[in-house]
């Protein structure tokens, strides 16, 4: 006769996580793919959210029905920062769950900010993410960000023939 040992508490399954850029890419190019819930308080998801993202409040959560929706797209939760777990009706959820790394603070910062442009001289693949990340913004907020620099060094482009009309 052992002694009883006591269970150990089974762990609370932490969402994976999607970075922000992925959400943008995925609301903007392909929304029928994912579900979006704002967790956070009503008033702070009515003023500002991802685009085409549910005002769920953490409280109201339960009512959603998560456990009988079909799970064919991914849920994706918001929350005003980092999520810790996954709260309980979103475990019910038959599909993917998934977090915004960071929370709605991260979104902002890469969605809604107006990007710095890069140094000039910067590399090619600093000059595509800036570009991508103006090109969000600037869909999101109706705000054209300035161009990035000129690539420096190599051989410039000739110039332009003015002129028009046929030739003949």
């Amino acid at each position: 006769a052992l002694p009883a040992r006591p269970r150990a508490a089974a762990p609370v399954a932490r969402p994976q996580a999607i970075s922000a850029e992925a959400l943008a890419k995925r609301v903007l190019d392909a929304p029928w793919t994912v579900r979006v819930l704002d967790l956070r308080e009503r008033a702070a998801c009515v003023a500002k959210r991802v685009p085409g993202a549910e005002c769920a409040p953490l409280a109201s959560l339960g009512q959603l029905g998560l456990a009988y929706a079909s799970g064919q797209r991914d849920l994706v939760l918001v929350g005003a920062g980092e999520l810790g777990e996954t709260p309980a009706p979103a475990r019910a959820f038959p599909g993917r769950v998934l977090a915004l790394a960071g929370g709605f603070p991260a979104w902002e910062a890469f969605a809604l900010a107006k990007p710095v442009p890069p140094a000039p001289g910067a590399s090619p693949e600093a000059i595509a993410a800036y570009r991508l990340r103006a090109g969000i913004n600037g869909a999101l907020t109706g705000m054209k960000a300035p161009p990035p620099p000129a690539p420096t060094g190599g051989a410039a482009a000739p110039p332009k023939k003015k002129g028009g009309g046929c030739s003949g």
